[in-house]
């Protein structure tokens, strides 16, 4: 189930930064985009694929009919990195970066709920073996690299930290 609430998470949070912040909407936009691209890129130099499907899946119940039609559409080919588990990852960081989904009266709930989808997401590609565990590495990876060029990576002020936590180490002698 959380692998087809995909399309929703996407296609809404989208829909929700187009008409609350357009800043925003453009920054989930290039950080969706870059990861797409560098990840068609990839599919075109190195075609890959996964066998880990079964061989065959029963109807009893609605989830394994909802498999076995996942399975007839969409190809275990070109799956790294991970497109899927890419955009649930963009889509959560642009919702915690977000000033306005913050200051809403549940924006922490949203911002909660937006990482367990985003896991649950993350792991039903694994349980559904449309893609391993390195296919997800690799949107982690690339997501982290992408994310750079869309909102900068943080700087680390340690040396201004310890220069205030312990001014008498920092003091030039002389």
């Amino acid at each position: 189930v959380p692998y087809f609430m995909w399309f929703l998470y996407i296609f809404l949070g989208i829909l929700y930064f187009l008409f609350t912040n357009k800043e925003d909407f453009y920054k989930v936009c290039l950080y969706l985009f870059i990861g797409m691209i560098f990840s068609l890129l990839i599919c075109e130099i190195y075609p890959n694929g996964t066998d880990l499907r079964p061989p065959y899946i029963s109807d009893k119940n609605i989830f394994q009919v909802m498999v076995a039609g996942l399975y007839r559409v969409d190809t275990p080919t070109n799956v790294f990195p991970s497109i899927h588990a890419y955009n649930s990852i963009c889509m959560h960081v642009a919702i915690m970066k977000s000033k306005d989904i913050r200051s809403l009266r549940y924006g922490k709930a949203v911002v909660w709920g937006s990482f367990l989808l985003c896991l649950l997401i993350c792991m039903a590609t694994l349980v559904l073996k449309q893609h391993s565990i390195l296919d997800v590495g690799g949107a982690i990876l690339l997501s982290f690299i992408a994310y750079g060029f869309v909102y900068g990576y943080p700087s680390f002020r340690l040396w201004k930290y310890l220069e205030k936590k312990y001014p008498c180490l920092m003091q030039e002698e002389g």
